[in-house]
């Protein structure tokens, strides 16, 4: 063998690897779009957002920067729970128009002022740190920040008039023509390329790269105008959103658009626009005043009639949302203060009941799996002290731009009324992370179910703790969906589980899978309490005493609970579990959501909590204590699963008959393996699973097969001719075999006459790997 070419080729591999891996734990990290709901970081993302229009020019150290102001509001609403802000890249034109945002970060068509854009990466760094993400967009209709109007001059279509010189019907007149101009659409099509082709000079991250961006939006309220343009505007819209795509395949898209009132009233028009493939998600605005909905000297008296029409508004665009599989965004809407006031301290009770009821109907519709992904209230003027009712250079920047009353629609930090309201919302979407993986599971199950394995990264049939290797991995080139990890040992305080695989690195591959996209289950089985020996592994004693398979004696479960001889050993175990856990976080300290299956097989007798080791009280006595250990140490992150085993017996009376209950359970699952005969193992498991997907449909739980397997797999075609062929029938979560091991083995492995028929499942569209939950087949394909 050449040394040398050895060498090259294995550490060209390792780069290789890395560079996957990184990439890999990146596209998770982007909001991404899947069955009509967002999902970001794996889990399902709905939010309350804010409008900060302003961002960039207080990120810049130019005129009109505050980077010290800046970072206090980033983490005021971060402290809130706002997370999504939308945010002009930037304004366009000449500098001293009375009603136009400045600075400027776009003169003339390709000069740019680096000033802002140093602003704009400042900011991206910054809500980086702080994990938001924001929705740039890249134009305007409206006068106050240049758009429409700037590129119509620059494409010789003369001075345009300003609605503050000739009014809004002459000025909206004159918009209309930027859907017919072609060379007014080259020139922003110049400044998209040039954006989206940026690098941040902080981080070093191209903008097409940046998880901080969640979605690039073609402009604020883009319009035809008039109905005629109409069709110059569909075509316009579909052009710029197909060339964002071909610059940047990582984000997701949207329009900016007010909804069917930004279409000159057509819904046909605004359903096509959101159709059109390159369009992620769709989005509204709501201006209840600006609309004619509600009167100046009558705001809290029109509030009925500007809900009325605000649900009404919304539950037209939700249908179309329903019929094209879209989440929608209210992304705008807002309420002037009472008596429509603006100075700060004005009292908001108008603005309040609006919110919250808009708010409602988002949430509303949220909780019953709906297309309402989240809103954007506008807007945040934070700590701004608005000096002047028309803003002037020098003032603090509010959320009002420069045409509108400063104060008019911002919230300010010290709306405590309002910002209570915002508060409470952003409560009701902040699920825990066990009901986003509860969430997350229910959506998957409709693209099919996920195949796990036991001990993967840990060990195989012909290696053993080698960086990222896994013998699913070497069969088919994917990692599992979901991997299991076994605790027995940790309430010994020993150093490796009764596998051997040590605690710390089993904490890191649980860290490792999870950031990749997939979905972590662990297992307990804790030595019995009453025979077992202090002092580490075994201590000297033969299999199976003192470990969960020593059944020598009925009295162990009553001994541990309250009252009982080993009660407070139980608790230093218990402990020892919790302390474990909370060890699973993200580099940001985010708890990891974890499948939790204790005391599972119950319905048998070979571990220490079987059948006729307890009675059916000491059982959910023994279940209890320890959720109610875990819970009360915090941890909100555990969705609990109780799977006894597969019996010719189990039916839903056998099922129920140690259950927990309803309030403590959110996964059911059955442990099937084939033991004997290929015919008993799929009539036992058809008729178990069709018990158990009717008893988790019946109690709104998910069903899984949690543990399964063919010893040493002696049928190579057993994953397509046995167990497959009756999974199919079954809309279950997952299916998890147990581990590879070198005696003994229950998943694929390349050495092994079953990996043709391993391939051959791992092809079938309905069984989902890494891959396919984390819907990143493109990445892969690149990087493959």
């Amino acid at each position: 063998m050449n040394l040398k070419l050895f060498s090259f080729t294995t550490i060209t591999c390792v780069m290789l690897a890395f560079c996957q891996q990184r990439v890999l734990a990146q596209s998770s990290s982007f909001v991404k779009v899947e069955n009509g709901h967002f999902v970001k970081n794996g889990q399902p993302y709905y939010y309350v957002g804010t409008n900060f229009w302003y961002g960039a020019i207080l990120g810049s150290e130019g005129q009109g920067g505050d980077r010290e102001r800046l970072c206090q509001e980033l983490d005021l609403m971060k402290q809130m729970g706002i997370d999504n802000l939308r945010i002009l890249v930037g304004s366009d034109g000449k500098r001293g128009v009375t009603t136009k945002v400045e600075p400027t970060l776009q003169v003339k068509p390709g000069v740019y002022n680096d000033t802002i854009l140093a602003g704009l990466d400042y900011l991206l760094q910054e809500m980086g740190k702080r994990q938001m993400v924001a929705v740039l967009y890249l134009n305007n209709s409206w006068e106050w920040s240049g758009g429409y109007g700037f590129y119509l001059e620059h494409a010789g279509a003369g001075k345009q008039p300003r609605p503050d010189d000739v009014g809004y019907p002459a000025f909206m007149q004159a918009m209309s023509k930027y859907a017919t101009n072609e060379k007014a659409h080259r020139l922003f099509y110049d400044y998209v390329k040039f954006i989206l082709g940026r690098t941040n000079r902080y981080t070093g991250v191209a903008y097409k790269d940046d998880p901080a961006i969640m979605s690039w939006q073609i402009g604020n309220e883009p319009r035809a105008f008039s109905k005629e343009a109409l069709p110059a505007f569909e075509k316009w819209l579909a052009e710029a959103s197909a060339l964002i795509r071909s610059l940047d395949p990582n984000h997701l898209i949207s329009i900016g658009s007010e909804g069917a009132w930004g279409c000159e009233g057509d819904y046909d028009c605004w359903e096509r626009i959101t159709a059109d493939n390159n369009i992620d998600y769709a989005n509204i605005h709501l201006w209840p005043y600006n609309w004619g909905w509600a009167k100046q000297d009558s705001l809290i008296e029109n509030l009925p009639r500007a809900k009325k029409n605000t649900k009404d508004y919304i539950d037209r665009h939700l249908q179309i949302c329903e019929r094209i599989k879209k989440p929608l965004v209210m992304e705008e809407f807002g309420y002037p203060r009472d008596g429509f006031k603006f100075a700060l301290g004005t009292p908001t009770r108008g603005r309040d009941s609006f919110y919250e009821y808009v708010f409602s109907l988002v949430c509303d519709n949220m909780e019953k799996g709906g297309y309402f992904a989240g809103c954007n209230f506008w807007g945040w003027g934070g700590l701004a002290k608005p000096q002047h009712e028309q803003w002037k250079v020098g003032d603090d920047y509010t959320n009002d731009p420069a045409q509108e009353a400063q104060g008019l629609n911002s919230v300010f930090a010290s709306d405590e009324t309002t910002l209570s309201v915002i508060k409470r919302q952003i409560d009701r979407t902040r699920k825990s992370q066990s009901q986003r993986l509860m969430e997350r599971l229910e959506m998957l199950r409709k693209k099919g179910y996920m195949f796990g394995h036991q001990d993967d990264p840990f060990y195989g049939l012909t290696w053993d703790y080698q960086p990222d290797s896994s013998d699913v991995k070497n069969v088919c080139g994917d990692w599992p969906a979901v991997m299991g990890f076994e605790l027995g040992g940790i309430e010994m305080g020993d150093k490796k589980n009764l596998d051997s695989v040590p605690f710390t690195r089993m904490a890191e591959e649980i860290i490792k899978h999870h950031e990749r996209g997939g979905i972590v289950t662990i297992s307990w089985h804790p030595r019995n309490p009453l025979t077992t020996i202090e002092g580490g592994g075994l201590a000297g004693q033969k299999f199976p005493e003192g470990t969960a398979w020593d059944v020598t004696n009925t009295t162990v479960v009553k001994s541990i609970l309250e009252g009982g001889s080993k009660h407070e050993l139980f608790k230093t175990w218990m402990q020892r579990v919790s302390d474990f856990l909370a060890g699973l976080k993200t580099s940001d300290g985010q708890k990891i959501p974890i499948i939790f299956r204790p005391w599972h097989e119950n319905t048998g007798s070979w571990f220490w909590w079987g059948e006729k080791l307890c009675t059916v009280e000491e059982y959910k006595a023994l279940w209890n204590m320890l959720q109610d250990k875990l819970t009360a140490d915090g941890f909100d992150n555990l969705l609990w699963a109780y799977s006894p085993g597969m019996a010719s017996n189990l039916d839903e009376a056998k099922y129920l008959e140690r259950y927990p209950g309803n309030d403590r359970i959110q996964l059911v699952g059955i442990d099937g393996y084939q033991w004997g005969s290929k015919e008993d193992f799929v009539t036992q498991l058809d008729a178990n699973l069709a018990m158990l997907t009717k008893f988790a449909a019946d109690r709104g739980k998910i069903p899984a097969l949690t543990e399964c397997g063919l010893k040493n797999l002696t049928d190579p075609t057993w994953w397509t001719s046995t167990l497959t062929p009756v999974l199919d029938k079954y809309q279950i979560s997952y299916f998890l075999v147990w581990r590879n091991y070198k005696e003994e083995w229950f998943g694929p492995s390349p050495s092994k006459p079953d990996a043709p028929y391993f391939n051959e499942m791992y092809a079938k569209k309905n069984v989902l790997f890494l891959k396919e939950i984390n819907n990143s087949q493109y990445l892969w394909q690149r990087l493959n």
